[in-house]
């Protein structure tokens, strides 16, 4: 069935997992909106992935420091990864099928290579509230908009393949 994971103010290794079919919190007492919520900490996620995401982020990082080696997310509800405030150094990242964006960044420092996003029904890559984004090897596949960045964010990408996107 059903669940979530909510992982708070510590270090944490995620390793060659595969999350299926996650929810967003039902505690009243926190406003979460993630299958995975991860929130003031450290953590390191390799060789992993999530798919069937049935809430608003399939994987929410808030205000942490976060790197990515190797992560899939698939066939999600709504936004696929959501990092808010914070900093994320990563390395292959694949997103498909997402209803919402792939990579959702706001008032974070982002920087990495290798990104790929199709059939994604908003944006391969959305950028606001500030970010300081860098970002090598963007791949945009068949979604309504490749890339937006917006709110007085700045942004460097190098390498980019946009195909097939609408916008």
């Amino acid at each position: 069935n059903y669940g979530s994971i909510i992982l708070n103010n510590n270090k944490f290794s995620i390793n060659n997992v595969k999350f299926n079919n996650l929810s967003l919190p039902k505690q009243k007492s926190k406003i979460l909106y993630g299958g995975i919520n991860i929130i003031n900490s450290n953590v390191d996620i390799r060789d992993s992935e999530v798919s069937n995401s049935n809430s608003e982020d399939a994987i929410n990082i808030i205000s942490s420091n976060t790197n990515i080696d190797s992560f899939k997310i698939s066939d999600t509800l709504a936004d696929g990864l959501d990092i808010d405030f914070g900093k994320l150094v990563f390395k292959n990242i694949e997103c498909e099928r997402i209803n919402n964006d792939c990579l959702d960044i706001s008032g974070a420092d982002v920087s990495g290579t290798n990104i790929l996003s199709i059939n994604t029904l908003d944006k391969g890559i959305s950028v606001g509230e500030n970010s300081k984004v860098n970002i090598e090897n963007l791949n945009t596949i068949n979604n309504n908009i490749g890339l937006a960045v917006k709110d007085g964010s700045k942004a460097i990408f190098s390498k980019i393949n946009f195909d097939s996107n609408k916008f």
